[in-house]
């Protein structure tokens, strides 16, 4: 084998966000998989934040990881990481062997051929019951799809919340919601208008209408930046 690529790994490392902050916004997941009794498989796992969370909550899992880089950075932490591409590895598994199955920021890197393909193998590897969840970019935001969609090369296609919520549910997945995730700052969207009291009424009504044309434009540019769908098979 030829040297390790790390560039995914740099990109990663650059765009993503420190091991800390991500391993916080992913504690949100942890309390979906309590009491699995089967393993819960993570495709992708990255470098491991949301393994680490597992480990330290008890819940039994692995992650599948084809970036050799990744993998390398998850077992230098004791964490347990199959180097593989994660569909051929769901194919190889007894069927109803796993407790769950989560992809966090994975599912825009896949064709819509193989988003069907996932979709099958989930109703077919997983236990009845057991959870299905996909954490992808919020394209309804234009910000989050144009800083962070577009920013990493190995996207395939950006894939809206209804849409994703409406094929996962022909594909046989029971969805049970749509979560929005990670909210830009205060800071970062349009500022409202201040209305003063010295204002005359006309004038009052006025801010009052660009403020909720404000509000609106918030919505559309800076709306949440992620989105998780959490279905059962």
């Amino acid at each position: 084998a030829g040297p390790i690529d790390y560039s995914y790994v740099l990109l990663e490392n650059r765009y993503r966000g420190s091991e800390e902050l991500i391993t916080e916004r992913l504690s949100y997941y942890v309390p979906f998989f309590k009491g699995v009794s089967a393993p819960v498989l993570e495709m992708g796992s990255g470098r491991g934040e949301l393994q680490t969370l597992f480990k330290e909550a008890g819940i039994p899992s692995y992650g599948v990881e084809m970036d050799p880089a990744m993998a390398e950075a998850c077992k230098d932490k004791g964490l347990k990481v199959v180097l593989s591409d994660g569909l051929s590895h769901l194919e190889g598994l007894e069927d109803h062997s796993l407790g769950g199955l989560i992809a966090i920021q994975g599912i825009e890197h896949l064709t819509q051929e193989q988003l069907k393909q996932l979709a099958n193998l989930c109703l077919k590897k997983i236990k009845p019951g057991g959870k299905v969840i996909f954490e992808t970019i919020n394209t309804e935001s234009m910000v989050a799809l144009a800083r962070n969609y577009f920013r990493d090369p190995t996207h395939v296609f950006p894939l809206h919340p209804e849409t994703m919520k409406f094929m996962l549910g022909l594909m046989g997945l029971k969805v049970i919601s749509v979560n929005k995730l990670s909210p830009y700052s205060e800071e970062a969207a349009l500022k409202e208008i201040e209305v003063g009291e010295f204002m005359t009424p006309k004038w009052a009504v006025t801010i009052e209408t660009l403020n909720r044309n404000i509000r609106r434009l918030n919505e559309l540019l800076y709306g949440h930046q992620d989105y998780c769908i959490v279905a059962e098979v």
